[in-house]
């Protein structure tokens, strides 16, 4: 429904803002509490997601991860909404067996203009944008800035991986080394 909405001819509908959500440990939560529980949170962060958006559009796509699509909003519209729903996660009832952890979720937004930008453009720099807050130290949201230097070296860390496994796939790396040698003293 996510992709439908998005998409018309493999290009976004229209001006709005797509966020990606993710929570933070959930990793933890799942060895700590058992995958029943981290279940058990996945739905209540959908409900919660439900509850708290004027979006169109929810969808989980996979793990600890969820999309929203916002529609006509614009960028400062749709961070005040995310900080909003950061706020609302971090008080959100859930019932632990035994020690509690705090809950906290990052959020990537990405402006949709409905220009030249395609579906895999947008999830790349959704995607982004939730890494840039998660090392941030996470429980924010950040908006994607193609100009962005922490994006532009993650760019480039990745275009230099690729042609790093290019080179060692055709024999094209050669590693050479020079022996120790111990002077005499």
């Amino acid at each position: 429904a996510l992709e439908a909405a998005l998409a018309v001819s493999g290009r976004p509908a229209g001006p709005g803002v797509l966020l990606m959500v993710d929570v933070d440990q959930f990793r933890l939560v799942n060895e700590i509490h058992g995958y029943e529980t981290g279940d058990r949170l996945l739905t209540a962060l959908a409900q919660l997601l439900r509850s708290t958006t004027g979006a169109e559009v929810i969808g989980h796509i996979g793990g600890d991860r969820f999309a929203v699509l916002l529609p006509g909003v614009g960028l400062a519209g749709a961070e005040q909404w995310a900080d909003r729903l950061c706020g609302a996660v971090r008080v959100m009832p859930f019932a632990w067996t035994g020690h509690g952890l705090g809950l906290s979720i990052s959020v990537g937004l990405v402006a949709v203009d409905g220009a030249a930008q395609g579906l895999g453009d947008l999830w790349q720099a959704a995607e982004q944008a939730v890494r840039v807050a998660k090392r941030a130290g996470g429980d924010r949201a950040y908006v994607y800035r193609a100009d962005d230097p922490d994006i532009a070296r993650h760019k480039e860390s990745v275009y230099w991986v690729t042609e790093v496994d290019k080179a060692l796939g055709c024999g094209e790396l050669h590693l050479r080394c020079q022996p120790e040698r111990k002077s005499g003293v």
